[in-house]
């Protein structure tokens, strides 16, 4: 194996921290196109009607955080699954399987496909490396 699994799971933490810190640095309209370009279907937009409904919980949530929630906050919904860190942190609000975020929170969602994309990609290369290891000791 090309990296041991403690050094994989360092580099991919080390690299979602440098992903995180960069995207916190970005103007509103950059964050906004890197979320349009990176984010799957996964995640819609509340509507005005949801907000409304939901308008005490989203508002305890934020105040929770430091966050103020008004009825022009940007709030999307996504499958809780999606986003287990903040339900775990209880930064989200669920209803019938989907977890009522606020844009700061999507970028929880691109954290966890960066990383998952980098566990496919360190897994391929693993594989690739041992695969032309074994070729040279057999043409030896």
């Amino acid at each position: 194996m090309l990296f041991s699994d403690g050094l994989q799971n360092w580099f991919i933490n080390q690299e979602c921290t440098l992903f995180e810190n960069r995207l916190l640095g970005l103007r509103e309209e950059e964050y906004i196109k890197i979320l349009e370009q990176n984010v799957d279907k996964k995640v819609e937009r509340a509507s005005l009607d949801e907000k409304q409904r939901f308008k005490q919980e989203l508002a305890q949530i934020a105040r929770m955080f430091g966050d103020k929630f008004d009825e022009n906050s940007a709030i999307y919904k996504v499958h809780f699954t999606s986003v287990l860190k903040l339900v775990a942190r209880r930064a989200v609000f669920l209803y019938k399987g989907k977890a009522y975020i606020s844009d700061k929170n999507v970028t929880a969602i691109l954290l966890q496909e960066y990383r998952e994309k980098l566990q496919k990609e360190m897994e391929r290369i693993n594989k690739l490396w041992y695969s032309e290891l074994v070729k040279s000791v057999y043409y030896l």
